[in-house]
């Protein structure tokens, strides 16, 4: 299974899983299971990570609210945004 290391995020994101399934799992051990077409609202400030439980691969996308989430994460309007509006890494 692969999974994302521990982290947390410091502004709201929302995410909807289009493929998949997604295990998020708190730090308190509190988990919520996820299938492709659900979407949630991630965490603030809590440390969590996601675990791809499926036997195929999971796609997320995640929309970040706000200039300073986008630069907690490393990006930059002029690097990030892509010509369709997506942010990207």
């Amino acid at each position: 299974m692969a999974s994302l290391p521990m982290h947390q995020h410091p502004a709201i994101n929302a995410g909807l899983l289009i493929r998949g399934q997604l295990l998020v799992t708190s730090a308190t051990g509190a988990s919520l299971q996820l299938k492709a077409g659900q979407g949630l609202i991630e965490m603030v400030n809590l440390p969590h990570y996601g675990t791809n439980n499926g036997t195929e691969p999971a796609e997320i996308v995640v929309v970040y609210r706000g200039a300073r989430a986008c630069r907690s994460l490393g990006w930059s309007r002029r690097k990030a945004l892509s010509v369709d509006g997506v942010w990207r890494r």
